[in-house]
């Protein structure tokens, strides 16, 4: 099975702050394309 970064951080996200991506995109999406994304696949 792989185990994919995103997914991780994704989870891991949720877990500690409940809707950060939606709302990270949400406000700053029009200006960063993507950046919600990113930032759930780092943590």
């Amino acid at each position: 099975m792989r185990c994919d970064t995103t997914d991780v951080g994704r989870a891991l996200a949720e877990n500690l702050n409940p809707g950060v991506e939606e709302t990270l995109e949400s406000r700053y999406g029009h200006l960063l394309p993507g950046m919600a994304e990113s930032v759930v696949d780092f943590a």
